[in-house]
């Protein structure tokens, strides 16, 4: 199923894409206002750019990709955590505005994967309710970007638990996967980016006959 921009496909029943189904949004609205939503099975494809409204869950896989795919309600409220990708396209941006997640004793945790390694074109919109973001990022790299809102001010990475600590007025924190040795966390304007390119000195302190060392490493491998 294609929807293509201006069109739209509603329901007040729940919509299934089982497994082998492809959803192509263009540009327009998939939407249900059933309380059990839109369920998008594992082996299902949701892709595109465009809005989705209602719930959302399902282990399928959902692809922002060549602009902003919208989610406007609740993401993996139950049931069995989602595989979301960001591609590595120009525009390609991955927004939630309700609660992605849940947290407690059996949390469910969908991923979000950004797809373009360094130099990498990607961006999550967690400007709405990032207190509500339960997921787990994969795959944030240089050139990526978070965007978080401009009344966040500061970040602060956990290199030990993993969380990305975000404080301002949309504060809260987000779970990266993966290692992020020697990185550097900023924001401006709202956008979180990381640099991983880190140097390395060997001595701080000069000394006249004695080399000093340089290492340089990019995402923790030597180059």
């Amino acid at each position: 199923i294609t929807i293509a921009s201006g069109d739209t496909l509603s329901s007040t029943a729940a919509i299934t894409d089982n497994s082998g189904g492809t959803v192509t949004i263009s540009g327009g609205t998939l939407s249900s206002t059933n309380s059990s939503g839109i369920v998008n099975n594992s082996g299902a494809t949701i892709s595109g750019f465009g809005t989705v409204g209602g719930t959302v869950s399902g282990a399928g896989t959902v692809t922002a990709s060549g602009g902003t795919l919208e989610f406007t309600g609740t993401v993996d409220g139950s049931g069995t955590a989602s595989n979301f990708t960001i591609a590595n396209v120009a525009g390609s941006v991955l927004k939630f505005d309700g609660t992605v997640g849940t947290t407690g004793g059996s949390p469910i945790t969908p991923t979000i994967t950004f797809a373009g390694g360094d130099g990498g074109v990607g961006k999550l919109d967690l400007s709405t309710n990032l207190a509500g973001f339960h997921g787990t990022m994969a795959g944030f790299t240089d050139g990526e970007q978070i965007f978080v809102g401009t009344g966040d001010t500061s970040v602060s990475f956990n290199s030990g638990t993993g969380v990305l600590t975000v404080n301002g007025s949309n504060a809260g924190s987000i779970t990266l996967a993966g290692s992020f040795t020697g990185d550097t966390f900023s924001i401006a304007g709202g956008f979180i980016t990381v640099n991983d390119l880190a140097v390395t000195l060997s001595s701080t302190t000069v000394t006249e006959g004695t080399p000093v060392s340089v290492t340089v490493t990019d995402d923790g491998a030597g180059v």
